[in-house]
């Protein structure tokens, strides 16, 4: 009977090393998963918006605005991205432009 409790005692401390070494492995790939993960979306969005700023599209205004939803369409991304080499006042009225279009769709 000592055999058997002792035993069963063994058994449930493997199980716990087991069930512990799990978790730490999970845990350690998620992080590491989340940490590694680059959205080369986000960053694509985010150069653009900082495009935005340096052109004079102060945060909080309507172009900063139109243009965050813009960014959002690959196409308009697209189009933007085309533009790096214009002139900021092109960029800006693309932006007006290209918000009144999307707005006569919906």
């Amino acid at each position: 009977m000592v055999q058997k409790i002792a035993k069963d005692s063994d058994d449930r401390m493997q199980f716990k090393r087991i069930a512990d070494l799990w978790e730490k492995r999970e845990t350690s790939r998620n992080s590491a998963t989340s940490e590694m993960k680059e959205d080369p979306v986000r960053d694509e969005i985010k150069e653009m918006k900082d495009m935005v700023v340096n052109d004079g599209g102060k945060p909080g205004s309507e172009v900063y605005f139109h243009a965050l939803e813009l960014f959002t369409k690959k196409e308009h991304r697209d189009v933007f991205s085309a533009l790096k080499e214009e002139d900021s006042t092109v960029r800006l009225e693309w932006i007006n432009k290209a918000w009144e279009t999307f707005m006569k769709k919906i």
